[in-house]
């Protein structure tokens, strides 16, 4: 099927030949930030609270909204950045520091109270709490480099969608989160990602972020290794005009796009084929001759976070979701799909906080945003339980394939994440 790269280029080359490419984009607002071996970045206010290796400690009152944590170490080794409000509010960082380094990174303040700030890092570090500049946003398209763990300064988004793009990939990359003025995170359609939602070993170049409101944002980045160079750019999904030479170049266009549905088609086929025809899988085939009833989403080697307690709670998960996909197709009544309902978002409830457990346990650093997809993707289930409830809404093959393609892509994307560090933890 190696062919099939060549028609995006004949699309491309009819795009041209039609000569209806658009205006030309207008140059990029280019922002280098700078933080190898300088000094704290300077805010735009006051600082609210200076920490430093004899006075690692600090308490504020604060208003919602972000605010930012910008450090110096002269000297190599972690450094563990915390924030806390209250007793159900927290979030911290570990940052690997190989030399002398200044960053910055953000905390949200999800409510006004009193909030604490600690620091704990090799001798010889000095930090300040500030809270951001948002006065002057840049514009879009911006691009952005750095060297390690930053925060880029505020821009304008307006509602639509953007392409994300990114110099450095796999491991080399550090992890983007964009997110609101506030210091909430920008979620994808689904609430099931942080955009734009790079996978730890993607090797993807760029993402199609999608921002359903108008407003001020913000880029949190989060190196692996400090410093680290890393280059990134936020530019407008470029909208395509109509093509315009006459039917039959149209004609030929839709053609092409009715074959490479056909195509999509036949390797959806192909691909349920292969799986059903893998070495002692024939009695799989024989009982489930009729396709409709093969279960939704089944367990496979590559959905292993390579934690058995994890493994088997993953397991559970899928169990009830094709449990409650096969009472919807047999028809069950209401009063059952309720029960099969409550029983996936108890268990849903129950899976999430023992994997917030172990990662508060382990100090596991990407815990914030973890927990956002799991508060997001609670928050879809119970809005969806209350509306089936009050028989505003009904089970559908379009909320399986949610269920099913958040938990696989928040499994491979998010999860396995976090393996090395529950293994380092004692967890096999």
């Amino acid at each position: 099927m190696k062919f099939l790269c060549g028609i995006p280029l004949v699309i491309v080359l009819l795009v041209i030949a039609c000569g209806c490419t658009g205006p030309a984009v207008e140059p990029a607002t280019t922002l280098t930030v700078t933080a190898v071996g300088t000094p704290i970045p300077a805010s735009a206010s006051e600082p609210l609270a200076e920490l430093s290796t004899t006075n690692p400690n600090a308490s504020l009152t604060l208003d919602p909204g972000a605010v930012i944590m910008a450090f110096h170490a002269a000297n190599p080794g972690k450094m563990t950045l915390t924030s806390s409000c209250g007793p159900d509010w927290g979030a911290y960082d570990d940052i690997d520091i190989t030399s002398s380094y200044a960053g910055t990174l953000a905390f949200e303040i999800p409510a006004r109270g009193v909030c604490s700030f600690n620091l704990t890092g090799p001798a010889g570090w000095i930090a300040q709490v500030q809270l951001p500049d948002a006065k002057a946003p840049l514009a879009v398209p911006v691009n952005l480099s750095g060297a390690g763990t930053l925060v880029s300064p505020s821009f304008t988004l307006e509602k639509g969608q953007y392409i994300f793009e990114r110099k450095e990939t796999g491991l080399a990359s550090p992890e983007y989160a964009i997110r609101y003025a506030n210091g909430s995170y920008l979620m994808d359609a689904n609430n099931t990602v942080v955009q734009p939602g790079f996978g730890m070993i993607s090797d993807e170049t760029f993402r199609i972020i999608n921002v359903p409101e108008s407003g001020t944002y913000f880029l949190g980045v989060i190196a692996r290794s400090n410093p680290a160079a890393w280059n990134a750019s936020i530019q407008l999904m470029p909208v395509i005009p109509a093509m315009g030479p006459g039917p039959e170049l149209t004609a030929t266009v839709q053609a092409l796009f009715f074959f490479l549905g056909l195509l999509h088609r036949f390797n959806s086929v192909l691909r349920q084929v292969r799986v059903a025809a893998r070495p002692g899988r024939m009695d799989y085939i024989e009982l489930h001759e009729n396709t409709s009833l093969m279960p939704i989403m089944e367990w496979t080697t590559d959905l292993s976070v390579s934690v058995s307690e994890i493994d088997e709670q993953h397991k559970k998960l899928i169990a009830l979701i094709n449990k409650l996909h096969d009472a919807m197709r047999a028809g069950q009544g209401k009063q059952a799909l309720e029960g099969t309902l409550q029983e996936l978002a108890a268990y849903t409830v129950y899976h999430f906080s023992a994997e917030e457990k172990y990662m508060e346990q382990f100090k596991y650093p990407r815990l914030p945003s973890h927990r956002a997809e799991h508060a997001a993707f609670v928050k879809k289930v119970t809005d969806f339980q209350k509306e089936f409830a009050e028989n505003r809404l009904g089970l559908s093959l379009e909320l399986m394939n949610f269920l099913k393609d958040w938990v696989n892509n928040h499994i491979k994307e998010t999860d396995k994440q976090y393996s090395a560090t529950f293994r380092a933890g004692g967890l096999t």
